[in-house]
């Protein structure tokens, strides 16, 4: 079920920016495609793959990304770090888990603590978890 926005709000979407009828006409997936307009190339193909691997573990769990919580993110990304990634069939690493943080929520100097304290996030990560 996806949350019903206002009128208002769903009319300032992107219409058919994705190209695909199933996808343009869901308010989650558009708003995906006002965020993906603002990115390029490989940068956008990445963002895109997270977000639909987002919203397929959403959707596998009966909800929409627009109606997920602080608590659903949580479980997403604990499933990151410990469930084998289809591409790799390693656990996601450290800085694939801070481009997905950095996305999906806006962080709050806890939660850059609580990532920073983490063991399995690098001394890369932390820079990067810094500069963002």
């Amino acid at each position: 079920m996806t949350p019903a926005l206002s009128s208002a709000a769903l009319d300032r979407l992107p219409r058919h920016a994705l190209g695909i009828p199933e996808l343009d006409a869901n308010p989650a997936w558009r708003l995906a495609a006002a965020f993906l307009m603002g990115h390029r190339g490989q940068t956008r193909r990445a963002y895109f793959n997270d977000m639909r691997a987002w919203y397929s573990w959403c959707a596998e769990r009966g909800f929409s990304p627009l109606e997920a919580q602080r608590h659903h993110v949580d479980a997403w990304i604990s499933a990151l770090s410990e469930q084998p990634q289809p591409k790799t069939g390693k656990p996601a690493s450290p800085a694939t888990i801070a481009r997905f943080r950095s996305r999906k929520s806006r962080r709050s100097p806890q939660d850059d603590a609580s990532l920073k304290a983490d063991s399995r996030v690098t001394a890369k990560s932390r820079y990067a978890l810094a500069v963002l």
